[in-house]
């Protein structure tokens, strides 16, 4: 079992059997993202991980991509961005409104 806490930045973390999960809300899905730190453990070689270089401000590498299909025809939805320095760095190749935009971490909605 395990338990959120919030964190200074504006994130989530879901701390579970000595594994922490960066739970962050993403301004321009109007979701939520999860960033499995690169100490985590794989299941699999192909589980993403990432390396965090500061929890506050948050900064962490490589680039965050998020894909999804939605939708009755399942059009896909992409999220692809750098956190550095605790802003989101959208890429143009986003198909959300803020793709190649840079805006602040966001909190989680507290009805979410």
């Amino acid at each position: 079992m395990g338990a959120f806490y919030d964190h200074p930045d504006n994130s989530k973390i879901w701390q579970s059997e000595g594994n922490e999960i960066l739970t962050i809300w993403c301004p321009g899905c109007k979701d939520l993202h999860q960033v499995f730190p690169s100490s985590m453990p794989k299941q699999r070689a192909s589980d993403p991980r990432w390396q965090i270089h500061s929890i506050n401000p948050l900064t962490i590498s490589p680039s965050l991509l998020v894909t999804c299909r939605y939708g009755g025809e399942a059009q896909e939805r992409r999220c692809h961005s750098f956190i550095k320095n605790g802003k989101w760095q959208f890429l143009s190749d986003c198909t959300h409104e803020l793709a190649g935009q840079t805006v602040p971490m966001a909190k989680i909605p507290e009805d979410w």
